[in-house]
């Protein structure tokens, strides 16, 4: 019996080649989605799940930053008796604060992001696997050092380098103490290199261990088994002082505000500044998730549509089984093990979908996931229960339809009662097209949103600006720099600064003349010279802005923006006070107001600003040079062979300004880019299903359409006949849609300060779009009907 049904589901696929075409497709299609949402889901959710004490690890955080105090950790582990261990960990700074550092082995130099200091106690909460060495000893005096094994490989060439000397900066040496493993998964926090956090004060020449208030540390604790986190989370204030808890209360550092942050919450809850890693989003990933699901949907019920379409067409083989003892067990067996069939072949396509566009795929989803590689393991058991369930979705209600059509109606050639049967797949229809025309119109909106920020003015001239990154052993000579840049007639300015897009600016207290006790002092401050404006074409609106030799006349001068006046509450700015309350800070007075420009990204308005003209300086990490259009290729030649002659380290030293800028849009570009990946596989889906039905709606109803023809009506009129209850369909749709892709913008938008106005033409767009493609795919079996002869139609007749 099981033999005869696979013969004859085969026959029926072989019969009905376009029938099955379009299902094995539409389903391929679908179980690639289903199957990418699955891999995602789960390379998202493993984040530091690795750890073996996942659940009991926790960070310390304030309500915006992740940073906290280094002699805050040193107290917590006597103050709370709930912690078993803690751990401070900071990235490594070389005397000029950069976040990158150069090592070298041998003579061979290597720019190094992801150094890190550490207490011992990392391994006691972060259980890692060593290669060579032991934790007892890893970081036990100031100079040691620990690997990865890709760390290890690239500096060394072999994990065998116990012992061997690294120099850091070309000052430092530091010894080799261990190797360890790569992280065996995705992590928030990925390291290369491990040093003590003695060492911190030595490399970057400040020693910020016993200040409260530097929060300059990510401070992880190792609660005991059992141990209430919130028990433990009220107890972090006592660990302060109470003259430090006094003088901070209310503010944006408050110790008393500080909670604990569960490890594992951190990739996809976290949001705070100064993370390691640039976080994922759960909303994101829920939105992403229920795309691909919905995507699943849509590809399940063309199938039943279709399904359902055919089995009218077979209806008279139903009638004869039921005569010749089949039950209704029996039908609905056979009409299972036929999509269990069409499932398993979509299976196979569906996995070579996959297996092409995965990496197109894994960009879109973000970094990891895309060099991840396809998991084939986890697919091999993941794959036969989605399959199975995939077919039993699919395979049910047309099984139980076949099943209920009854024998004498069916061999007279009846079946049920037109409309009803349309009825129930023009709803059917209805969900594809909303979910085709609420993609389509979401990737107009966020495609529309894209171009927006592209071309928004900036308030400043970032065309044909390259920024130079500076290697630590150059820094402090920018002025010779900048003198043997500007040799080159390419080159028409250079400016030095801290300044990179992409980038927060760095943010600190001020005073100012007038300032009230209480009012908002956190302005945010870039340290420029005095060729700074000239170079990013930053208009002076009142005063006359910096003149060259003011930055060594042992005074402190400012240009601050238009916001930072209002926020001042200033008629006039120049000769008014102003200082910034650091070390690095000295009283000064402000020279000149320039107009607002953006730059942070358009995610945020623009904010107070002061421009501070600094002396030929260490801080200086970037110089900006502004090149004519005229032999370009040859300028870019000259400056990359001046970063090969001047500046120490191996990727990285040069780039556009608006290359870079750019990149802070990743995230929405891959928004962009998977919203129309995703309206394309809708639309396809939709298609395929509107095509395959409109082909057995056709082909049932050819001597109709033929009778039509004699009686005078032309191909317009046949296909105007067909594409009512798809158009009816179309409709009801897009009404579902609309709401949903309404709120779904306007969140997305809310993320931007600046942004585009929501209307209605970007639906009348989606909704064009997807109505065109429904009268192609229509109209290519209507019109053939149409233009077919009737006399061969109505031949038989």
């Amino acid at each position: 019996m099981l033999r005869s049904y696979l013969v004859s589901a085969w026959r029926n696929l072989k019969r009905h080649k376009s029938y099955s075409f379009v299902n094995i497709c539409g389903l391929a299609l679908g179980l690639a989605a289903a199957l990418f949402v699955v891999l995602f889901l789960g390379f998202e959710l493993r984040y530091d799940r690795h750890f073996k004490n996942s659940s009991r690890i926790y960070r310390v955080v304030s309500p915006e930053s992740t940073g906290s105090p280094y002699v805050f950790s040193v107290r917590a582990l006597g103050d709370i008796p709930e912690i078993e261990a803690v751990c401070a960990i900071k990235r490594a700074e070389s005397s000029s604060f950069s976040g990158r550092v150069i090592l070298s082995v041998d003579g061979r130099r290597h720019f190094e992001d992801r150094m890190f200091h550490a207490d011992p106690s990392f391994f006691q909460i972060f259980d890692v696997s060593f290669i060579h060495g032991r934790p007892e000893t890893a970081l036990a005096h100031p100079r040691a050092v620990v690997l990865t094994r890709r760390a290890a490989v690239r500096h060394f060439g072999t994990t065998e380098c116990l012992g061997r000397v690294l120099l850091l900066e070309d000052k430092w040496p530091l010894q080799v103490e261990a190797v360890v493993e790569d992280p065996p998964g995705p992590t928030h926090f990925r390291f290369n290199v491990l040093v003590p956090v003695e060492a911190a004060a030595e490399f970057s020449g400040y020693d910020d261990r016993s200040e409260w208030g530097d929060w300059n540390y990510r401070v992880y604790l190792l609660l005991k088994p059992g141990a209430s986190p919130g028990d433990a989370g009220r107890k972090l204030v006592r660990c302060f002082p109470e003259d430090v808890r006094q003088k901070r209360a209310g503010s944006r550092v408050d110790p008393a505000a500080l909670q604990l942050q569960r490890l594992t919450d951190i990739h996809l809850r976290s949001h705070l500044r100064n993370e390691f890693e640039p976080n994922g989003d759960i909303r994101w990933v829920i939105f992403f998730s229920a795309l691909g699901l919905l995507i699943l949907g849509a590809a399940i019920l063309n199938f039943v549509n279709l399904a359902t379409a055919q089995a009218l067409r077979r209806n008279r083989e139903v009638g004869l089984r039921k005569v010749l003892g089949a039950d209704r067990r029996r039908i609905v067996v056979q009409h299972m093990g036929e999509a269990l069939l069409v499932t398993s072949a979509a299976a196979v396509l569906g996995l070579a979908f996959l297996g092409l566009a995965f990496p197109l795929l894994g960009e879109f989803a973000g970094p990891g996931l895309d060099g991840a590689g396809l998991p084939w393991a986890r697919i091999a058991l993941i794959l036969p229960p989605i399959v199975l369930l995939i077919a039993l979705a699919a395979g049910t209600y047309p099984s139980f339809f076949a099943a209920a059509l009854r024998p004498v109606e069916t061999l007279k050639g009846g079946g049920g009662a037109r409309s009803r049967r349309f009825r129930a797949r023009g709803l059917i229809l209805g969900f594809q097209f909303m979910a085709s025309v609420g993609f389509a119109t979401a990737a107009i909106i966020v495609s529309a949103q894209m171009r927006y920020l592209k071309n928004k003015d900036l308030g400043i001239d970032k065309d044909r600006v390259i920024n130079i990154r500076l290697s630590d052993d150059v820094r402090g000579k920018a002025d010779v720099l900048k003198r043997e840049l500007l040799s080159h007639p390419g080159i028409l300015a250079a400016a030095a600064s801290n300044f990179l897009p992409a980038r927060d600016t760095f943010r600190q207290t001020f005073d100012w003349d007038g300032r009230e006790p209480g009012q908002d002092d956190m302005v945010r401050w870039i340290a420029v010279d005095a060729d700074f404006p000239k170079v990013f074409g930053i208009r002076v609106v009142e005063g006359e802005g910096f003149a060259p030799g003011d930055e060594t006349r042992g005074e402190r001068f400012y240009l601050v923006n238009e916001s930072a006046l209002k926020r001042f509450g200033w008629d006039r700015a120049v000769g008014k006070r102003l200082e910034v309350q650091s070390a690095f800070g000295k009283p000064g007075r402000v020279v000149g107001v320039v107009k607002d420009f953006h730059f942070r990204p358009l995610h945020f308005p623009i904010e107070p600003l002061a421009l501070i003209l600094v002396p030929n300086t260490k801080m200086f990490r970037f110089i900006s040079v502004k090149v004519s259009g005229r032999d370009l290729p040859g300028t870019l030649r000259f400056i990359q062979d001046f970063c090969g002659r001047t500046i120490s380290g191996d990727d990285g030293v040069w780039a556009f300004y608006d290359e870079e800028f750019g990149q802070i849009y990743m995230r929405e570009i891959r928004t962009s880019r998977l919203l129309g990946f995703l309206a394309a596989l809708a639309a396809a889906l939709a298609g395929l299903g509107v095509f395959g039905l409109t082909a057995f709606m056709v082909e049932s109803r050819r001597k109709e359409i033929s009778i039509r023809k004699v009686l005078g009506a032309d191909a317009r009129r046949v296909l105007a006949l067909f594409s009512r209850d798809f158009l009816r369909a179309l409709a009801v749709g897009s009404a579902l849609a609309a709401p949903g892709v309404f709120v779904f913008a306007r969140g997305w938008l809310a993320g931007f300060a600046y942004r585009i106005v929501l209307g209605p033409w970007f639906f009348a767009a989606g909704l064009a779009l997807v109505a065109s493609l429904l009268l192609a795919a229509v109209g290519w079996h209507t019109v053939r009907a149409a233009n077919a002869d009737p006399a061969v139609v109505l031949r038989s007749e």
